[in-house]
């Protein structure tokens, strides 16, 4: 999803929050994401927030690579609700799935400080992510 121009630029430097309702099969093969950049979309050469969720309720991030959050956990095969809570300006980001939130994870780059697009889908083959009740709010940096 595109972000209209004035909230692209609204984000620079400050917040953009991400809630949604999303729904993982067991039965995937691989991961799903949810990730956002300051890029075109299909660009994805600088990305801010990137979590991905595995077939067995595991949450990771990336940034170099990916990185577990052990203390978070997925409930397959469930709709569960979700909560990135992004930082342009310290960029990093919160998480919070079902109730549970990691704090201060940093950026897959540190040169993001706006957002132009957010992107939610499968991984690759073989998987399923369905969402709903999705909502996207840009806070400017006072």
């Amino acid at each position: 999803m595109r972000l209209d121009p004035q909230d692209a630029a609204d984000s620079a430097r400050g917040i953009v929050e991400l809630s949604a309702r999303i729904y993982v099969p067991s039965t995937n093969a691989n991961l799903v994401d949810l990730y956002a950049f300051d890029n075109p979309p299909n660009d994805f050469s600088r990305r801010g927030f990137h979590v991905s969720f595995k077939p067995d309720g595991g949450v990771v991030y990336y940034r170099e690579r990916q990185t577990p959050l052990p203390d978070l956990a997925l409930e397959t095969d469930a709709w569960q609700d979700v909560f990135i809570r992004a930082d342009l300006d310290r960029r990093c980001f919160d998480l919070t799935v079902n109730g549970r939130t990691a704090r201060d994870i940093p950026f897959a780059h540190d040169d993001v400080r706006r957002l132009r697009a957010i992107g939610i889908g499968p991984d690759s083959t073989r998987s399923i992510l369905c969402i709903d009740s999705v909502k996207v709010r840009v806070i400017p940096n006072p």
